[in-house]
């Protein structure tokens, strides 16, 4: 509804009457609204937090692999040295024969 038809109803009355009733079906509108909007906040809100508390548990069980693997390699590397004199000297009896 435009101004000017705004002024009109006012001048005859029509508006006094019904502006109350339309008012308050906004307000009823617009609080629906804010509710729905605010569940919806409030839904992504949270499932951003859980997404957030599954990518941190994520790096805790990679990190404790990645120190697995790290405990790994080096126990791998220590076997090497201590099998490399024995490699050596498999190496010799294999140049004899």
């Amino acid at each position: 509804m435009s101004m000017v038809e705004q002024a009109l109803r006012l001048e005859s009355g029509e508006l006094e009457t019904q502006e109350p009733r339309r008012l308050v079906q906004q307000i009823v509108e617009l609080r629906r609204q804010l509710q729905e909007e605010q569940a919806s906040y409030w839904h992504k809100l949270q499932a951003y937090q859980e997404g957030q508390q599954q990518q941190a548990q994520l790096v805790l069980r990679l990190q404790g692999k990645n120190t697995d693997h790290s405990q790994d390699l080096e126990s791998i590397l220590i076997w090497l040295e201590e099998e490399q004199p024995r490699s050596a000297s498999l190496a010799q009896v294999n140049a004899m024969l």
